[in-house]
């Protein structure tokens, strides 16, 4: 997933949202050999209930000038979540017979694995947090974070646990990528 500009801005136009998260997943495709297939109706959901919560709430919020990307990315994971664009993951290795270096294939099997368990909450956590990094990586007020912080896999699996059988709101998916951030160098 490559980004160019004012990221987020561009996330509000729908076009442009389906791409970016198409990327993502062919990103993910690529790496994991593991294809998320993406019902087209049920991304555009997820976006339009991003667009009207991020207007809701910056209609609320008059102390501030518009919402960060923090908050938009929260508010972002939950719709993303909630919609489950991906709904069905296809193993590349086994439907197209690809040869796997047998050092790299225990590790690729289990995040298969994660991802038939917690694929619709990885991928919801994981865009998020990605366009997050794309903007502390690119700030310019001086507190630019070069490093995120390695997450661990039990940390990650704890998160998409919690995505999915607990009620996590927006402004707690806010609140743990915060706290992501505030650890990062």
């Amino acid at each position: 997933m490559s980004y160019s500009g004012q990221l987020l801005p561009r996330l509000h136009a729908l076009d442009e949202f389906e791409v970016s998260f198409e990327s993502y997943c062919e990103d993910i495709a690529e790496t994991n050999l593991y294809q998320a297939k993406v019902s087209q109706f049920r991304l555009r959901d997820a976006h339009n209930a991003w667009m009207e919560d991020i207007v809701r709430v910056d209609g609320r919020e008059k102390k501030v000038d518009g919402l960060d990307h923090l908050k938009q990315c929260g508010h972002l994971a939950y719709w993303l979540r909630r919609m489950g664009p991906v709904y069905e993951f296809k193993d590349l290795i086994k439907s197209n017979n690809i040869q796997v270096d047998p050092m790299v294939r225990p590790a690729i099997d289990r995040f298969q694995a994660f991802l038939k368990r917690y694929g619709s909450e990885y991928i919801a956590f994981d865009f998020s947090y990605r366009t997050i990094w794309f903007y502390e990586k690119n700030r310019t007020d001086g507190k630019r974070k070069q490093n995120p912080p390695e997450l661990t896999h039990n940390y990650t699996a704890d998160v998409c646990h919690m995505m999915k059988f607990k009620h996590v709101s927006p402004h707690s998916m806010f609140l743990i990528y915060k706290s992501l951030i505030l650890g990062a160098t």
